[in-house]
């Protein structure tokens, strides 16, 4: 996949071709709605960035969630029921008044932006104290991607040919992002075993690209998510 500049997606969304095709790890596992149904008020403000096809605030609609918003480089919801803006946050400030919001999510996203500070900033400055930003990105600690960096001083997660770009120290992390939050939760996904698929070669033998088979956790998983809570 070539790798694009958001302004550029921004004047041309269909450059964006992924968009269809575009469902985060999270968003197909029950923990991330259980969550909301468990721990979030039914009247919260809720705003989604990286929206795309509005997949999540489907389902928040539908079990009972209605202040919902989005916004993304483009307008892609097939549900045009929610209030949207398009913009590029790498250089645009959210639509929303200081303590505005409840809850700010962002799966898959982060990690795309080229200015990956700013979203930290914005969230922080529209979310009401102990409001929630939940977001997913690659999980750079992962044993594996550990190893490649040490051996070719890069990772399989970020390369010339993907649009990833966010990459922070654990100490950066906490004087960016956990300067105005509290990190209150972490969900991992479960684990690929490497090149298992290598193996296919073998007679009776058919693993998958990514046979998930390791735990839920910092070593071995290649995605995370963070929940944080405003101070």
């Amino acid at each position: 996949m070539e790798y694009l500049e958001s302004k550029k997606i921004k004047e041309k969304p269909e450059l964006y071709v992924g968009i269809k095709e575009s469902l985060s790890w999270i968003l197909k596992e029950p923990f991330i709605f259980d969550y909301f149904n468990k721990f979030i008020k039914k009247d919260s403000k809720i705003l989604e960035i990286g929206c795309g096809r509005g997949y999540f605030l489907d389902k928040l609609d539908k079990i009972g969630f209605q202040d919902l918003y989005g916004a993304d480089l483009a307008n892609y919801l097939e549900n045009k029921k929610y209030k949207h803006k398009s913009l590029d946050l790498n250089i645009e400030k959210l639509n929303f008044k200081n303590d505005e919001l409840d809850v700010v999510v962002a799966f898959q996203v982060v990690e795309h932006l080229e200015n990956y500070f700013l979203i930290a900033q914005e969230t922080s400055r529209t979310l009401k104290k102990d409001g929630m930003f939940i977001f997913s990105i690659p999980n750079q600690f992962n044993i594996f991607y550990r190893i490649k960096f040490a051996l070719t001083c890069s990772m399989s997660g970020w390369t010339l040919d993907n649009n990833h770009l966010l990459f922070t120290t654990k100490d950066v992390f906490k004087k960016t992002y956990l300067k105005d939050f509290d990190l209150v939760k972490t969900h991992y996904n479960r684990g690929p075993m490497p090149m298992l698929g290598r193996l296919n070669f073998l007679p009776g033998v058919n693993f998958p690209a990514k046979n998930r088979i390791l735990p839920r956790c910092e070593a071995f998983s290649d995605r995370v998510c963070f929940f944080l809570k405003k101070k």
